[in-house]
């Protein structure tokens, strides 16, 4: 039976829409008017009144009034029947803060969400804005197929703008979309159009971002010493101008200082990088660099402690929702089991990152920890099964072109088979090695 507190809130809540639908539409549209005006004086709200030249003025800065984005753009979405072009600008104005909001809180469902409603209900610039920011939230959950389309149909509407800023900023996302599928011709086209874009428009810091992305492919595709000057441009480049992206930067350098024998290097800049980022709250970067000093850890001989900082990393993907980072430190977590002779709970791991992986797209770890499965497998006596896991991994990585892991995906294979006295993956003496056949 309801309490009275519960039926006096129905009874209330009824005649509340019952008052409210006495007003006539015009009434109704002109009362959403003033409350928003008045919110607006009340909170002070710092929305610009005209055009603004910033790549990205719905977000610029995070701001006391983002908490109630979404009551205001309620009440300028119904004040357009009256207030017309300046409520419609109001609302984008305050869906696009609401979103980042939720962004900025990990809630990133809700972004999605709302940056898909902006896209739907806008027009010309600001839908293509809209698009490009609800594909970085597909291209985390793991969507690329969706987050590449949004992006596409985002260009084209930023082309028709002009908007050369949108444009690069739309150009390096879908860079990121392409490297994260393995599509390093692809990636390194968007990338190279980003780039001419901030260059000709005098963007450095954008242009110390789009360098930092071509960096990461590089390091991906093998051409480390191209990866390291990349990185090294980027650094001079944003050094000064975002704090957060030159800690980013410093990350990313500091696991090429680790992979080429400079490890002590490494973990400072880690170090230096990771005591920035949480000085600046951002969990999420927080939680990717602590997983790239984990490796640092398990390359120096210090597994407890590299499996300490895996599960911590973890730990805060989980919080923040990066199932993409997630999915990569599980894949980790599952090779530092194998190393210590856990088997069995090495292969559950492994399991479920390559779930992950598939899942999100993220195809350049898949392949690589495809491999490292199959040496799983070896040590648990199930060479046949290994031997078609290798054969899977391998492939992906020769169609996506990258030489460097391969090489060290068959090194590792080749000392295991050794182990065995059994013949490597890759010969034609080993059936369903995926070797080519001879005429």
């Amino acid at each position: 039976m309801p309490s009275a507190e519960t039926a006096y809130l129905f009874r209330h809540a009824l005649l509340r829409d019952a008052a409210y639908d006495l007003h006539l539409p015009q009434d109704r549209a002109r009362l959403h008017g003033l409350a928003l005006a008045l919110l607006e004086g009340v909170l002070q709200s710092s929305r610009p009144q005209g055009d603004s030249d910033q790549a990205d003025a719905w977000t610029a800065d995070p701001q006391p009034i983002d908490a109630f984005a979404l009551e205001l753009a309620h009440h300028a979405r119904l004040a357009q029947p009256i207030a017309g072009e300046k409520a419609t600008a109001a609302r984008e104005w305050y869906t696009a803060r609401a979103a980042d909001y939720a962004e900025r809180h990990y809630r990133h469902g809700h972004a999605l969400e709302l940056w898909h409603e902006l896209a739907e209900t806008s027009q010309g610039s600001a839908k293509g804005r809209a698009k490009r920011r609800a594909a970085e939230m597909e291209h985390m959950a793991g969507s690329s197929e969706n987050a590449q389309r949004l992006l596409d149909e985002a260009l084209g509407l930023l082309q028709q703008t002009g908007e050369l800023q949108q444009q690069a900023l739309t150009l390096d996302t879908l860079g990121r979309v392409h490297r994260g599928n393995g599509r390093t011709r692809e990636a390194e086209h968007a990338f190279e159009q980003a780039l001419a874009i901030h260059r000709r428009t005098g963007n450095r810091r954008g242009e110390g971002s789009t360098l930092a992305n071509l960096a990461a492919l590089f390091h991906q595709s093998g051409r480390v010493d191209r990866a390291e000057q990349c990185y090294e441009q980027s650094l001079q480049l944003v050094r000064g101008e975002d704090s957060q992206l030159e800690s980013v930067v410093q990350g990313n350098l500091a696991a090429i200082y680790n992979e080429t024998g400079r490890s002590d290097a490494a973990e400072q800049l880690y170090e230096q990088a990771l005591a920035a980022l949480r000085a600046a709250g951002n969990r999420l970067l927080e939680g990717m660099l602590l997983g790239n000093l984990a490796v640092v850890y398990a390359h120096t001989g210090r597994a407890d402690r590299a499996v300490a900082a895996y599960e911590r990393a973890l730990a805060i993907h989980q919080e923040v929702g990066n199932r993409r980072s997630e999915s990569v430190v599980r894949a980790n977590l599952a090779v530092r089991h194998r190393e210590a002779g856990r088997l069995e709970q090495s292969e559950a791991a492994y399991q479920r990152a390559l779930a992950m992986l598939r899942e999100t797209a993220n195809r350049p770890h898949e392949a690589a920890h495809t491999c490292g499965y199959a040496v799983c497998l070896l040590r648990l006596g199930r060479p046949e099964q290994a031997r078609h896991e290798w054969a899977r991994g391998a492939a992906m990585l020769r169609e996506m072109g990258d030489s460097a892991a391969l090489a060290q995906c068959t090194e590792e294979m080749h000392r295991e088979c050794a182990k065995i006295g059994a013949p490597p993956f890759d010969t034609t003496d080993c059936p369903g090695s995926g070797a080519p056949a001879t005429s």
